[in-house]
């Protein structure tokens, strides 16, 4: 028979289907943390007089027990709240359960990276919901049900930056296979060469015409527009930046073969950015970039900037290593492999499908490409210097909680009644692209996704 959600007989259920779900007892393997589901505030019209919560005791891919309980005697490690239609969205999948967190949707005491890391597990758990035969009170009839996500202990991060202040660690040993690694990717890139003034854009000077005469109406033309002009800032603002986390890892003395691909990476920005204003001097001549605000500027100028300063400005050889974990954290998993990529990739296929502006849609798959590399140097070095390190892997949460609602807040612009690549893939390619990069980078616990990350990225060689 349908059961009410946030009653015990509806929890209970939750409970059985986690444990007879095979998908989600691959996907959480590692998470061993019970999990709040608050609904406040109540809905005494829906026969919630007062604020209640299901505590879920997640361990190992298992749900060892559930209780319901009053709001306030519901404590554990990660607490999610939020109001009814919240909760509702979320269970019957119209929305994704980290970005209800991201965007504020459902509050989360815990780790917002962490619960990103494992968006696998948190999609799975919901699945494990879907699955009940739910009776939503403002409904008719029946819907789906539930919802628990994931995170690292509360305070672990603010912690851990703490203490790296007080008593900063030995820099770590390298082993060979690491050096051998940023000379592969130095080498590909080396092989992979290509130049911006090679790319035939006589086409899309066409295109560009017919787009913004033909398709006034669905806003496509500004859509490109705001979407060129956040590459062109953001090609910008990652080549004036990357200079000192060159001159960082030799300072650090981290290995010659980090300084030679990052001196190729830097090469290669630059050569991003002139794609870009050429792109806008010869296809969208009467165009200009518009500046940057909000979310956009936060995530790809000012927070960076932010970053490169304290990068020149640091002597200690332990601090200037924390203060890097957290810099590639931020410019190769946050701006390139969350942002960048993502970008890059629902854009290209946008154009390919209606086969418009093909120097456009090369120049991207040849960046995009570029791009996997960098992202995959940042793998291998948040492996070499967090993944077996509890206190730096809290600085690489902590950072990705600092940006993850700027991530969704920059996607969001693209909200818009027509648009061009539609916005829940897009969402969908920052969380994925997320969770590869910290299972790839061995932050989770976990080698689900890590395979296909180094394959896609560039690290097993291509």
């Amino acid at each position: 028979m349908p059961l009410r959600p946030f009653t015990q007989p509806w929890a209970e259920a939750f409970r059985a289907a986690v444990n007879a779900s095979a998908s989600y007892r691959e996907a959480a393997s590692g998470w061993s943390w019970p999990v709040a589901l608050v609904l406040d505030p109540p809905a005494p019209e829906l026969g919630y007089p007062h604020p209640v919560a299901v505590v879920l005791d997640l361990d190992a891919g298992a749900c060892r027990g559930v209780s319901l309980l009053p709001a306030a005697q519901a404590h554990a490690p990660f607490v999610l709240s939020g109001e009814y239609g919240a909760w509702k969205e979320v269970v019957q999948g119209v929305m994704d359960p980290v970005l209800a967190v991201a965007r504020r949707r459902l509050r989360l005491e815990g780790s917002l990276a962490r619960l990103a890391m494992n968006v696998r597990a948190a999609r799975a758990l919901v699945a494990c919901a879907a699955a009940l035969d739910t009776l939503f009170p403002d409904d008719a009839g029946s819907a789906a049900g539930g919802a628990a996500l994931l995170g690292l202990p509360p305070g672990l991060a603010a912690a851990a930056v703490t203490a790296a202040l007080v008593e900063p660690p030995a820099p770590p040993s390298y082993p060979a296979v690491a050096a051998e690694r940023y000379l592969q990717l130095f080498t590909n890139s080396k092989r992979l060469f290509w130049d911006p003034a090679d790319i035939d854009l006589s086409a899309d000077r066409e295109d560009w015409e017919r787009i913004r005469r033909d398709h006034a109406a669905e806003g496509f033309a500004e859509q490109i527009l705001q979407l060129l002009g956040l590459f062109h800032a953001g090609e910008a603002s990652v080549t004036r930046v990357l200079a000192p986390f060159v001159d960082a890892v030799a300072r650090a003395g981290l290995g010659i073969e980090m300084e030679l691909f990052l001196g190729s990476q830097l090469y290669e920005e630059a050569k991003h950015y002139d794609f870009f204003d050429r792109y806008f001097r010869e296809v969208l001549w009467d165009e200009t970039p518009g500046a940057l605000a909000g979310d956009p500027r936060a995530v790809l100028v000012d927070d960076l900037e932010e970053i490169a300063r304290r990068l020149r400005r640091e002597e200690e050889p332990a601090r200037l290593l924390d203060v890097l974990t957290e810099g590639v954290t931020h410019y190769m998993g946050v701006v390139e492999a969350m942002l960048a990529r993502t970008g890059y990739r629902g854009a290209g296929e946008a154009l390919d499908e209606r086969g418009w502006l093909p120097g456009l849609a090369e120049g991207f798959r040849l960046v995009r490409r570029d791009e996997g590399r960098h992202v995959a140097f940042g793998i291998q070095f948040l492996r070499d210097v967090a993944a077996a390190d509890l206190r730096r892997r809290a600085i690489v949460a902590a950072a990705f909680d600092r940006q993850l609602p700027r991530v969704v807040g920059t996607i969001h612009l693209f909200d818009v009644p027509h648009p061009l690549v539609p916005l829940e893939p897009l969402q969908r390619y920052a969380l994925d692209a997320l969770a590869q990069f910290a299972a790839a980078a061995g932050l989770t616990g976990t080698a689900a996704g890590a395979a296909g990350a180094e394959l896609e990225l560039g690290i097993a060689g291509a």
